[in-house]
């Protein structure tokens, strides 16, 4: 686990939607379909191949988010992963692991988060497209 001061840019929903876009990734504003109040935004971008998703949440405000994030991350560990990573930095958070042949990130960055559940194949290209979209 690593900590520190440093703070990241948190993507808007407008930006997720044209960085996923042209990357192939087809994009769906579900928002309307959630009923929990404190979620602003909602959207889930399907790969070119519809072979995984990437979830995107905007919560009401950062307290919101971090008790998401916190109950992903529960999730996670309680299915008792094989590998798994956390790292907290500023104003960020981002736990994944590897389970039974998935691969599962959940990053939060202010009061957004973004969530992944693929097969362990697709690890290398999400690891490289949570970088550039800084989670």
């Amino acid at each position: 686990m690593t900590t520190g001061c440093m703070t990241r840019d948190k993507l808007t929903p407008h930006d997720f939607k044209l960085n996923l876009e042209k990357r192939g990734f087809v994009v769906s504003d579900k928002t309307l379909t959630q009923s929990n109040q404190k979620i602003t935004s909602y959207y889930i971008a399907t790969n070119s191949e519809k072979k995984y998703n990437v979830e995107y949440y905007e919560l009401n405000n950062e307290m919101t988010a971090q008790g998401i994030y916190l109950k992903y991350k529960e999730t996670m560990i309680t299915t008792g992963a094989q590998v798994s990573t956390e790292v907290n930095l500023g104003n960020s958070e981002k736990y994944v692991d590897n389970y039974n042949g998935k691969y599962r990130v959940a990053s939060r960055v202010a009061n957004t988060i973004i969530w992944v559940d693929a097969n362990i194949e697709y690890q290398e290209e999400i690891k490289t497209l949570l970088k550039e979209l800084g989670y």
